[in-house]
């Protein structure tokens, strides 16, 4: 079960672009979050364009835990050079300057299947189906300033990439951008009426930055997720089961405080028996800080697209404790802001460090605080693309 089964989930393809800097992770941090974002309410399927080795792609696919993604196709006679203003570009960024036919036939047959179409990269732009289906470009500010790079370009060479990409932009429906960015490039011509997503208010289903005092928390441990969620219950249980017992033992006064939306029966024959373990009932930013938790537990074992869900959970002030296996799934950029187990065993030892250790406690704080804020911007605008998408695609708005 996910989040929102009862309702008639819309489908939405996912067009981004390997980014050849990023290894075998394969895609940048916004996409990740974007996708893993628009996930909870939407059955995303991913076509990544550019170069991706068969080992990167497989990696991409137990990364984020989701079952159609397609793209790596061996080049074919069939194959044809992106548009000459950006080869060049496109080469240095994504691997390759050809429009894979064989992705690009595929994505076209695809298309008709879907409710709507997200693009994150120009290099996607030649793969868009022409077809009805809305599209929509959701552009980060990195993306723009690849395409606006004045270091290795001649004057000539970057007016050129300006017109390709304002004449993509100007083909668009609607544009999510960052405000800045989004102002900008109504002062270059793109229209207003594209650009309106960019300027809506940012949805309240996004992260909050929380902040918290070590001195002012309790020997007490949260957890927040989506309680009907097979998958979050699945890592839930494994604490209860391989980690909760002996943090007992551990330290005797410990609290577990859990917070989550619509909690399955099973919950709460599970815990029913335990005084020291609390549901609350709802899932809010500030519910475990209200709760005066000093640290955050985030197993991950089986749930997929774990960014977005670690960047949630260390937007909340506190240090966030996950499995080893989740870290790994991680995107390198996010992984120095939370601290990882190998083991139920070494779980234990780790809360109890932090439990006790205020400088460990706040240096954790501190780093995960700078890497949300580098994130929030754009967890922001994918909230606003995702709560719009719901009101367009959605006859009854569901899902807020």
């Amino acid at each position: 079960m996910t989040e929102d089964a009862s309702i008639d989930r819309k489908r939405l393809l996912y067009l981004t672009a390997a980014q050849i800097t990023q290894g075998d992770k394969l895609l940048s941090i916004f996409s990740r979050l974007a996708i893993g974002i628009l996930s909870r309410n939407f059955d995303v399927s991913i076509a990544v364009v550019g170069a991706a080795t068969p080992a990167a792609m497989n990696r991409l696919r137990e990364d984020l835990g989701a079952s159609r993604i397609t793209g790596g196709f061996e080049p074919s006679k069939a194959d044809r050079k992106v548009d000459q203003r950006v080869r060049s570009l496109m080469k240095s960024h994504h691997g390759s300057s050809l429009v894979n036919a064989r992705l690009q036939r595929v994505v076209q047959q695809m298309a008709k299947h879907f409710d709507g179409i997200v693009l994150d990269a120009f290099a996607a732009w030649p793969y868009r189906p022409v077809s009805d289906t809305p599209v929509v470009f959701l552009l980060d500010g990195l993306e723009t300033a690849r395409f606006s790079d004045t270091k290795l370009m001649g004057i000539w060479q970057r007016h050129r990439v300006r017109d390709y990409k304002l004449e993509v932009l100007n083909t668009v429906a609607s544009i999510y951008a960052p405000r800045e960015l989004a102002l900008e490039l109504s002062h270059q011509g793109v229209p207003m009426r594209s650009l309106r997503g960019s300027l809506s208010r940012p949805s309240i289903a996004a992260p909050t930055m929380g902040s918290a005092d070590f001195h002012l928390t309790e020997a007490r441990i949260g957890y927040s997720g989506y309680l009907a969620d097979d998958s979050n219950l699945a890592s839930l249980y494994w604490f209860l089961d391989e980690v909760w017992p002996s943090l007992k033992q551990t330290i005797p006064k410990i609290e577990f405080h859990i917070a989550g939306r619509a909690p399955q029966q099973a919950l709460y024959d599970k815990i029913a028996s335990d005084d020291a373990i609390v549901l609350h009932g709802g899932m809010t930013d500030r519910a475990l800080l209200d709760a005066r938790c000093r640290l955050i537990v985030e197993p991950l074992l089986y749930e997929g697209h774990v960014d977005a869900k670690l960047i949630s959970g260390m937007a909340r002030g506190l240090p966030v404790i996950t499995t080893q296996h989740a870290l790994s799934r991680g995107h390198l950029s996010i992984q120095s802001g939370v601290k990882a187990a190998p083991s139920a065993e070494d779980m234990v030892v780790l809360i109890e460090q932090l439990m006790s250790e205020s400088k460990g406690w706040q240096s954790l704080v501190d780093t995960a605080a700078v890497i949300v804020q580098e994130q929030l911007n754009a967890t922001e605008l994918v909230h606003q693309l995702r709560r719009d998408l719901l009101h367009n695609l959605s006859a009854s708005g569901a899902g807020e």
